[in-house]
């Protein structure tokens, strides 16, 4: 019995995640976005209620990966939209980040007390962790017991929703998705060599947004080339969270000096070298992955982001096809063996002989 073609495209190349087709991709990639934007208004309708799963840390993923496609579409909705677009989100997302922050460094705290085996005592940093048990009881008291704080965040959204609506121009061309992707991705490299260069919290932070975004870009377009692109996605996913916990620690450092202004503790200082030695293997091992993300130049990787889309276009337009009788045997046969132009294997070898 002969699958149905989406059926053996499917098996063929499973992903973790499902993903459109590569038409939809070019088709109005913006229609993903207010796909994701309806997702974040169910998270955000939510919050303060008894429901399963966490819809804090679920809209601010939503979050990130509109924001990066509205990134690889910048040149498709014109620089006005663009930037009014990026700061409603940006505006919708900063109570959910000031409570994820308030949170996590709660969470980091009890992960410096168990790397420090022993030699950092709980009882002494019980004033520091009572501080910032305060501080994210207050932050999330202003957002949840104030509902037009919530209201806010939805109609921020909804705006942002509108506003891919009526910027839609059509069919978006694969230059222009390019083009955003490389900007994210020379912006990658410039910040990683910048914070390998300064090793600066400031310039660690900016490493770490641009990661974040080239990570949910290529999650977004792994459609085209699972195989290939989600690995690279999976890359960018461990480079991400490397910095991310490498932020948390250096967020934890500076509020652990404010708090113990206020609230004094003899093992402060036996915390900060337990955050140093965790942060220099955190940096250690993302500079050492940083530097396989961003190996390629800018052209070396356009390269080979333009073979992935022939493929993936060749592939969707061979799934299309009646895959019955002898001549479809005969096409398989000849596209194992690289025989027909624009086929996989022949632009896969073009790529690895580059």
């Amino acid at each position: 019995m002969t699958l149905p073609a989406h059926r053996a495209f499917q098996d063929r190349f499973a992903v973790s995640r499902p993903t459109k087709d590569v038409d939809h991709v070019l088709k109005d990639p913006r229609a993903l976005a207010r796909e994701r934007m309806d997702q974040v208004l169910r998270d955000l309708r939510k919050l303060g209620k008894r429901s399963g799963g966490d819809p804090v840390h679920a809209a601010r993923r939503r979050f990130k990966e509109i924001r990066a496609i509205v990134r690889l579409v910048r040149g498709n909705l014109g620089e006005r939209m663009y930037w009014r677009q990026c700061r409603l989100l940006q505006r919708a997302e900063r109570p959910l980040s000031a409570l994820r922050d308030a949170t996590i460094l709660i969470k980091s705290l009890d992960a410096m007390i168990r790397l420090s085996r022993r030699s950092l005592k709980d009882s002494r940093l019980k004033p520091l962790r009572r501080g910032l048990l305060r501080r994210e009881k207050r932050t999330r008291a202003r957002l949840f017991r104030r509902k037009h704080r919530v209201a806010d965040m939805i109609f921020l959204v909804e705006s942002a929703k509108r506003g891919a609506e009526l910027s839609s121009r059509g069919r978006c061309a694969w230059g222009v998705i390019t083009r955003g992707l490389m900007r994210m991705y020379v912006g990658g490299r410039v910040a990683m060599r910048r914070a390998l260069s300064t090793r600066s919290n400031a310039a660690l932070h900016d490493w770490r947004k641009q990661v974040t975004a080239l990570r949910y870009a290529f999650e977004a377009l792994q459609c085209i080339r699972p195989e290939k692109i989600a690995m690279m996605a999976r890359k960018a996913r461990t480079l991400s969270t490397l910095l991310g916990d490498d932020h948390d620690l250096a967020v934890l450092k500076y509020v652990a000096r404010r708090e113990t202004k206020a609230h004094g503790s003899t093992d402060v200082s036996t915390l900060f070298e337990v955050i140093d030695r965790r942060r220099a293997d955190l940096q250690e091992r993302a500079f050492k992955i940083g530097g396989e993300v961003f190996l390629e130049t800018r052209t070396q990787i356009l390269r080979r982001l333009n073979a992935y889309w022939k493929v993936g276009r060749w592939q969707m337009a061979s799934q299309r096809t009646l895959m019955i009788g002898p001549a479809s045997h005969l096409q398989r046969a000849k596209s194992r063996r690289g025989e027909i132009k624009g086929s996989p294997m022949n632009i896969d070898r073009k790529v690895e002989g580059a």
